[in-house]
């Protein structure tokens, strides 16, 4: 009976050791980008504080798109939906979340666009969404008043394009020289899931 008891213990230590490296194997899963389906495109520092903020510069109207990020996701991995993007607004006012494609001659096309939204919140602002995205598009935002600015980080050696007007949906612009940095990070993103 001792041999038995001896056992028992034994297969209990191998059954438990097992179902724990089968649940680390799938936490540890989940926790790769893109294996769960869902990835962020843009920044992961939202509400973080900002130094400086982005704006239209004094005309009506105006479009910016982070195209790399030290840190972070800027074109779709996988092709899928946008659900939900968030901002970082220093001062509210009308802005909309753009699907931007990558042209051959260097050009940007608004694929796809959210509906314009109007905050008087100049914090993190949040929306839900459900724009469709094929791998390797970019996110952008439609600045669509003067006086709207979002929030930036810098220097966070990211480069940013910008535009000027802001795009039609359907529409392409190549960007606007002025408004490019070499190191903004946009304070915007958006959920990617597959």
């Amino acid at each position: 009976m001792a041999d038995s008891m001896r056992h028992v213990p034994l297969r209990r230590t191998r059954i438990l050791t097992t179902l724990i490296g089968s649940a680390a194997t799938v936490v540890a899963a989940l926790a790769i980008p893109g294996t769960a389906g869902a990835v962020t495109l843009g920044s992961t520092h939202i509400a973080q504080g900002s130094q400086a903020g982005i704006f239209c510069g004094g005309f009506p109207s105006c479009a910016f798109a982070q195209t790399s990020l030290p840190d972070g996701v800027t074109r779709a991995p996988f092709k899928g939906r946008i659900r939900s993007w968030k901002v970082n607004l220093q001062d509210p006012g009308s802005l909309q979340l753009l699907v931007l494609r990558k042209r051959d001659d260097g050009s940007f096309k608004a694929v796809e666009g959210s509906s314009p939204r109007t905050t008087d919140v100049d914090e993190v602002n949040r929306f839900r969404a459900n724009l469709p995205v094929r791998k390797g598009d970019l996110v952008g935002l439609n600045l669509l008043d003067e006086d709207i600015v979002i929030q930036v980080l810098n220097p966070r050696n990211a480069r940013s394009k910008g535009f000027m007007p802001a795009f039609d949906v359907g529409g392409a612009q190549e960007p606007y020289g002025p408004f490019n940095s070499t190191f903004d990070e946009l304070q915007f993103n958006a959920t990617l899931k597959r």
